[in-house]
């Protein structure tokens, strides 16, 4: 599989929904034709982004950072446990 398109599209297909439904609250208190949804889609798509890119950027980037450590503690362990079976 190709690199994605942007680096943290699957985060912010899992925080999306934290800001879509008070969106979709919003526009729905305030009473306003469904023609102003179009209107309001692409700010909301936008805002979308802000969290994923947080996500991403906090979550992700500290859980490379440790699972580096992790593989280059089990690779000490792996090259130590086969030169005593040698």
């Amino acid at each position: 599989m190709g690199p994605s398109l942007w680096p943290a599209q699957h985060e912010i297909y899992l925080t999306h929904m934290f800001v879509v439904m008070p969106a979709v609250h919003l526009w729905r208190l305030t009473g306003l034709p469904t023609t102003v949804g179009i209107v309001m889609y692409p700010p909301v798509l936008v805002i979308c982004a802000c969290p994923g890119a947080q996500v991403a950027r906090i979550y992700v980037a500290s859980l490379g950072r440790a699972s580096g450590c992790a593989r280059a503690a089990t690779d000490a362990l792996a090259s130590e446990a086969e030169h005593v079976i040698q």
